[in-house]
């Protein structure tokens, strides 16, 4: 095994497991938001919460395997351009059912890229760096958890509540170059 660390892959896998760890938490602070603006009621808003949610969570081992049969790299950068339409989109969305589709659209993205998030960044350091890389990934995660509420309400007051999906968009987009010219 190589004794080099690749850190063009594991920055990209710590910026996307950030991201991620952002798109989570960043969309809990807009909630009211969006609902007035949407016309709907904390049920039919919480449906694009959870919608997020159940995707990432019940589809991350599905796509571990399908990265295990068909590359880990191929995986990881169709799910961050999953993950980037989705977010444009629930930019987009015009009515509780459209941000309902898209968040769920945006977790599948975000499972199929989470899931080969930590093996990748394994891959990209020698063997005596897996407890470093878990480390770097998870706290990259984390960070993401801590921003995005406060990056949320900033988003909301000065901008839009649309800006909380699209601020995603280049992060993705960035993370999507990255994989591509890190490609094996």
């Amino acid at each position: 095994m190589e004794s080099r660390v690749n850190w063009l892959l594991l920055g990209n896998m710590m910026l996307v497991s950030f991201l991620i760890g952002i798109s989570h938490r960043i969309f809990a602070i807009s909630l009211p938001t969006i609902a007035r603006s949407l016309e709907t009621d904390i049920v039919g808003i919480s449906w694009a919460l959870i919608s997020f949610q159940l995707s990432t969570i019940s589809l991350s081992l599905v796509f571990g395997r399908i990265g295990d049969l068909h590359g880990r790299q191929s995986v990881f950068g169709v799910g961050l351009l999953i993950f980037t339409l989705g977010s444009f989109l629930c930019g987009l969305a015009q009515d509780i059912l459209q941000l309902v589709l898209f968040r769920l659209l945006q977790g599948i993205g975000a499972a199929m890229a989470q899931a080969q998030g930590r093996v990748l960044a394994m891959e990209a350091a020698p063997e005596n760096w897996a407890g470093k890389t878990q480390g770097l990934i998870t706290t990259a995660h984390h960070a993401g958890f801590l921003f995005g509420p406060s990056l949320g309400g900033l988003i909301i007051d000065y901008i839009h509540w649309r800006g909380v999906f699209f601020l995603l968009v280049p992060l993705g987009a960035a993370g999507a170059f990255l994989t591509w010219i890190n490609r094996k």
